[in-house]
């Protein structure tokens, strides 16, 4: 009900042009107040109908049953499932298969799906959790959750990282075993198969000795390798060092998506003293730089006391663990460097 109480500033007579100011003062003393209650017949049909408010279209659920099979109370009970009914609630427990229900005032039980409408994932309702569901008169009927609580195996948006058997907060997983050559991974929602794409995450508590394989989830035994498919090495995976790996269906094995110790760089140094070299001629020595392979790209520093005109110095790895420094001389006449401390920086994992 709307009542008007009226006191005008002042009023309209016959001689008055009506302008806004005069308008503003004649209603500077009306007064609305809305008096009385809402029912029915007060809420336009279409937009939020009493009987959707208050008979389930958006309210909280008492739950109960169990992850698999849910049930739920509304404090106004609903007679039937209509198109967009919203329920939210506590998971009375975890869901142990992928076609969970949900029996709303016993109206009747309705499969709980993704947004999409495709089946759920082991775990993937946790118990405690709150999810809110909403009805799709689809299918036969059924409950499409939402929205997620959590990401969980298996789900992971199509397009990023594509649909990885993997939980964000389980990348790093809440168990590691194993040696440093033979991992064993565990998830708090474990994974059933390797599936193209899977991330793990791991710190090994041991120094690998060989090649590494891991075992996630009691599945069975993967191979873990270098970016391309090389092997890893001794040392490569050092105690308390994170590390990713992505599964790959077409190799068979984990790729490391991280760093091993092997691609850190090498770095040594020595007093160098050359010999008098001849015009048009080198000279070299050698600094031992322990895990140098060949074809690995070297960095050299030279002191500047040791640099002389119309020569240079390079460097690469001649051999296994070994640096060669090449004094070059291309002047006219003999040169002879003078002793200095040179520094090299060998470059892994380019």
């Amino acid at each position: 009900m709307l009542s008007i109480s009226f006191a005008p500033g002042r009023l309209l007579n016959q001689n008055d042009g009506v302008t806004p100011s005069l308008i503003n003062q004649i209603m500077a003393g009306a007064v609305f107040t809305f008096t009385g209650t809402m029912d029915t017949a007060n809420i336009t049909d279409g937009a939020v109908t009493w009987a959707k408010a208050k008979g389930g279209a958006w309210h909280w659920i008492t739950s109960g049953g169990t992850g698999d099979i849910l049930t739920g109370t509304s404090d106004t009970p609903i007679a039937a499932y209509t198109l967009g009914l919203n329920a939210a609630f506590s998971a009375p427990g975890t869901n142990t298969v992928v076609d969970p229900t949900f029996n709303l005032d016993s109206v009747g039980a309705k499969t709980i799906v993704k947004p999409d409408g495709t089946a759920l994932e082991i775990g993937e309702l946790i118990s405690g959790r709150i999810y809110e569901l909403r009805y799709d008169t689809g299918s036969g009927g059924q409950w499409q959750l939402t929205a997620h609580a959590k990401i969980v195996a298996g789900q992971v948006m199509a397009g990023a990282l594509g649909w990885t058997q993997m939980a964000v907060d389980d990348w790093f997983a809440s168990s590691v075993g194993g040696t440093g050559d033979a991992i064993t991974v565990t998830h708090e929602n474990p994974i059933t198969a390797y599936a193209n794409g899977q991330l793990i995450g791991f710190v090994v508590a041991a120094v690998n000795t060989a090649a590494v394989q891991v075992n996630v989830d009691a599945i069975g035994l993967k191979d873990v390798k270098k970016a391309g498919g090389e092997t890893l090495v001794a040392n490569d995976l050092q105690p308390g060092a994170p590390h990713l790996a992505r599964y790959s269906s077409a190799t068979g094995f984990f790729e490391l998506l991280t760093p091993t110790a092997a691609w850190k760089d090498l770095t040594a140094s020595a007093a160098l003293d050359f010999a008098s070299t001849a015009a048009q001629n080198h000279t070299d020595l050698t600094i031992t730089v322990t895990g140098a392979a060949l074809n690995d790209p070297v960095i050299l520093g030279v002191p500047n006391g040791s640099v002389l005109a119309n020569s240079c110095f390079t460097a690469f790895v001649s051999t296994t663990d070994t640096v060669t420094v090449r004094f070059n001389n291309y002047s006219a006449g003999v040169l002879d460097p003078a002793l200095g401390t040179f520094k090299v920086i060998v470059k892994k994992g380019l």
